[in-house]
């Protein structure tokens, strides 16, 4: 089964990456960033297949939210007074309020140029803090949360959204975004506006959605099987962990991503929604600790279990009673605990490998995919699709790990009930089977169907015994049993009830003789069987009871079927008092 495992583990996790890659290659498109100067872009180059990341230098206006006449090519506003020239991403420090200078409003303006009249554009915007609209050419185009210049005014919410327009009749498109911040611990443009063609850009964003939908719909559903596993069977409560890490992952995925969460259930507040999505993913290292811990690789210490749940009851209370203005500043802390969970998971499973525990390589495929998916975040602020597919890859290992371990356990558990219920020589079940279902005296009905118990004696055995010895005794019991099993059907159940007795359960159309059944066996039997140089000619005496399961006992049928068995055997030694039937004719 060693073998097995290993190729299983390694086609399987090859066909994970596989599916990882493809999805992460497809969510995670880059796009070349084209820079603004002075808040003017000149688009001439941009075609109908090409998107663009608009940075640069923008226009903004604090404490300015006049985005009809700005996005107008001759607002009335003054740009001497409050204009700035900002570079995006830009998170900026507004109006300060409550002691918190990120606190605020204001407007980025920028206009494109030589754009194609006859093409129609969009643009895309991602993370902007914390509610926006967009304007173009003095047309509202997106309105996300409710813009407004104090906290009682505004309305949060942060959604990824793209809006579309055409340039007018010159070419131009003069582009403002109002952003009002009363919640957050910074206001502003996180991420880089996309800019292309409207359907090029809307299918890529939905192609991304759409993977973001498959990975939430995977982790959602391999946490569901885990967990109902761990619940169902009890197994090692690595299944629990790993169960609600992947649940905790996919909950990140539709609050924090592309927040597809509002496309599902549009009326959910944007605080409960926010607070989730950070705690989803502040919870991701402890459950992952606790996971590896729980997989035994090493001794067992309390206390560090202990940690990991303080580390997780503290993130709750965190998350749900502290304001949304210090998430981000707990991200500090949270990646040098990250390090040292790290660090400490790659000991776990390298000592798992080295001393040769059950799926220590694949777990630690997955770990090692997931701690380098997180530093890519933390410290490289990359797509948090990466950290999707990378926990995606460790939930599989996790589960793959399960599977192997159920089958191991099933093929184990089939192993010792056959050393229970199978009679070890003859290979057929034993009395204490038989025994067992007479207790409970259930046998199914089978519509035109009625149930048959032969009772089996091998003639002349103890003569066989004391002539030929008790290993020629054995071989003649293996033989029987083996014709009986020949001459049954797989669904028939033959049992070695004691000696050289053998019980047959069956059941038969009603308009089947179960004589038809004797003379076949009797046909089988008539040729010889060689034990240690002699040839034995076997006989059986067998006796037939119908069994009435709704109105007897089983003990009760196999009693008259016995005494039936003895009325033939009788008979038979009548016919053949001088010359036992298993005479060696050598």
């Amino acid at each position: 089964m060693k073998t097995k495992s290993l190729s299983f583990y390694i086609v399987s996790l090859l066909a994970v990456f596989a599916i990882a890659a493809v999805a992460l290659a497809i969510s995670y498109s880059s796009h070349p960033t084209v820079s603004a100067t002075d808040g003017k872009l000149n688009l001439s180059s941009l075609n109908s297949g090409t998107i663009i990341a608009v940075g640069g230098s923008w226009e903004f206006y604090p404490d300015v939210l006049l985005g009809a006449a700005l996005s107008l090519p001759d607002d009335t506003v003054s740009q001497t007074n409050s204009q700035q020239l900002r570079t995006l991403p830009d998170m900026w420090a507004g109006k300060p309020q409550a002691n918190d200078n990120s606190f605020g409003y204001g407007t980025y303006r920028i206009t494109f140029t030589k754009l194609d009249t006859n093409q129609y554009y969009g643009i895309a915007v991602n993370d902007i803090s914390s509610s926006y609209r967009l304007w173009v050419n003095g047309q509202l185009c997106i309105e996300c949360g409710q813009v407004a210049t104090s906290q009682e005014d505004q309305s949060p919410r942060i959604q990824n959204m793209l809006a579309g327009f055409k340039p007018d009749a010159a070419g131009n498109a003069v582009i403002a975004i109002e952003v009002s911040n009363f919640y957050l611990s910074a206001g502003g443009i996180e991420d880089l506006p996309l800019v292309g063609n409207y359907e090029l850009l809307s299918t890529t964003i939905a192609r991304s959605a759409a993977i973001d939908t498959f990975f939430f719909t995977t982790l959602f559903f391999l946490g569901l099987t885990l967990l109902a596993l761990y619940a169902k069977i009890k197994i090692e409560k690595t299944a629990l962990f790993a169960s609600l890490l992947s649940l905790s992952v996919a909950v990140r995925i539709i609050c924090a991503q592309h927040r597809i969460v509002f496309n599902i259930f549009p009326s959910l507040p944007w605080e409960f929604v926010h607070r989730m999505g950070y705690l989803s993913g502040y919870l991701l290292m402890p459950l992952a600790g606790l996971a590896v811990y729980s997989l035994h690789y090493v001794k067992q210490r309390p206390f560090l279990r202990n940690i990991y749940y303080v580390w997780i009851a503290f993130t709750i209370l965190f998350v749900f009673l502290a304001p949304a203005t210090i998430y981000p500043k707990f991200i500090v802390i949270y990646k040098y605990l990250f390090l040292v969970a790290a660090i400490y998971f790659m000991y776990v499973l390298i000592y798992g490998k080295l001393n040769h525990k059950p799926g220590a390589i694949p777990i630690a495929i997955g770990a090692l995919s997931l701690c380098i998916g997180t530093i890519l975040e933390l410290f490289a602020k990359s797509s948090q699709a990466v950290v999707s597919s990378m926990t995606f890859i460790l939930i599989s290992s996790f589960a793959l790990v399960q599977m192997v371990k159920l089958e191991l356990t099933r093929e184990e558990k089939e192993r010792l009930e056959s050393v229970i219920i199978l009679d070890s020589l003859t290979e057929v079940y034993n009395r204490l089977y038989l025994d067992n279902l007479s207790r409970n005296n259930y046998l199914p009905d089978k519509k035109k169907h009625f149930w048959y118990i032969f009772f089996a004696d091998i003639n002349n055995f103890k003569y066989i015994n004391d002539t030929y010895g008790h290993p020629t005794g054995d071989i003649v019991l293996k033989h029987v049993a083996q014709v009986l099993k020949h001459s049954m059907r797989e669904e028939d159940m033959i049992f070695r009830y004691g000696g050289d007795e053998f019980v047959i359960l069956t059941a038969l159309e009603n308009t089947k003789n179960p004589q038809d059944i004797i003379d076949r066996i009797n046909a089988t039997l008539a040729q010889p069987v060689e034990a240690f140089g002699h040839i034995l000619h076997i006989t059986l005496s067998i006796g037939t009871a119908l069994f009435r399961h709704r109105d007897e006992k089983l003990d009760d049928a196999i009693l008259r079927s016995d005494r039936e068995m003895y009325r033939i055997k009788q008979q038979f030694h009548q016919k053949s008092l001088s010359t036992p039937s298993s005479v060696d004719t050598k």
